[in-house]
């Protein structure tokens, strides 16, 4: 049993710190989103054309960039409810009807946020590959899988706030619910990293071709990220089950991190991933890619493949 006693002190520092952060990303990001998906003004119809192409269109992938989108409010909004929380103990008191309001509030919105990371990368697999019929996957396993994700987190949601126990001093929560919400999480990502990097494996490039070493960057980026966002998750719960007064501040860590650990898959956020990551990132595999391979690019530089209508997307 994980028991969930006072908050600690510096669980306003935290949420302060998390709803700050996450409000310049998300502000950052919808400036982003409209600077690479609204086509620069031209002279005519064939300028406006070819920078349609170019710049893309947000409708292609706007379930993608919604599913972003909705991540980073979920994520904004726990945190908020942690701050409000602590603003609520510090100048009201504690009461049971408060602490269990707060403590739905934070479960679902925490849930809600794995949701929406759950359906961006689930999405991506079709806005990456759609383009490509060796590459793609049908429709119906993608959506079929996305409703076992959906499925699969309500069950996980209902189970955790049906077996916590909230009282005025202490939330207690079964051992057994939090295996079962690192386990369901692990699968889903592992699994979406599974289903992103297959395709790649099949295309058969060398690596010590431009393409190759492209792919091959590739591939890191999304294993590093992925792990980043995993053991970020691991680690909190870790931290609840141990001190079990820091899950606000484990949690809002968490949050932060994978939300920033997301937006980087985004192509357009490549030059701040190598600034972050750059022992881990080549040179060579960053190199400019002849016109002739366009069509074959996706995911950080490697774009949609064999697309012509969608150049920005996770």
């Amino acid at each position: 049993m994980a028991e969930i006693g006072t908050p600690e002190p510096f669980n306003y520092a935290f949420t302060t710190t998390g709803t700050v952060i996450l409000i310049g990303v998300l502000v950052y990001h919808a400036w982003s989103t409209r600077k690479h998906t609204v086509p620069a003004q031209s002279q005519n119809d064939a300028e406006n054309a070819e920078a349609q192409s170019k710049c893309g269109t947000y409708s292609s992938f706007i379930s993608l960039l919604s599913a972003s989108f909705m991540m980073l409010i979920f994520g904004l909004l726990y945190c908020i409810s942690g701050l409000a929380e602590s603003i609520q103990l510090e100048n009201v008191g504690r009461t049971l009807v408060a602490r269990k309001l707060f403590h739905n509030l934070l479960v679902l919105s925490y849930a809600l946020f794995k949701l929406s990371l759950y359906i961006a990368l689930c999405q991506r697999l079709i806005e990456c590959y759609q383009d490509s019929p060796t590459l793609s996957y049908r429709r119906s396993f993608i959506y079929g899988w996305q409703l076992f994700v959906v499925l699969g987190t309500f069950a996980v949601t209902v189970a955790f706030l049906a077996e916590t126990t909230v009282t005025v001093n202490r939330t207690i929560i079964p051992n057994e619910i939090i295996l079962a919400l690192l386990a369901c999480d692990f699968f889903f990502c592992v699994v979406n990293l599974v289903l992103f990097l297959r395709p790649l494996c099949r295309l058969k490039s060398p690596e010590d071709t431009k393409l190759g070493r492209k792919v091959k960057a590739v591939m890191r980026k999304n294993a590093l990220l992925a792990s980043i966002s995993i053991l970020s998750t691991i680690l909190a719960w870790v931290v609840v089950a141990t001190i079990g007064g820091a899950i606000v501040i484990a949690q809002c860590t968490d949050v932060v991190v994978t939300c920033i650990a997301t937006l980087l898959l985004f192509s357009r956020y490549q030059w701040i991933y190598d600034k972050m990551c750059c022992c881990c990132c080549s040179a060579a595999a960053d190199a400019e890619v002849p016109d002739q391979m366009r069509s074959t690019e996706m995911m950080s530089g490697i774009s949609h493949v064999g697309s012509a209508t969608a150049t920005e997307q996770i």
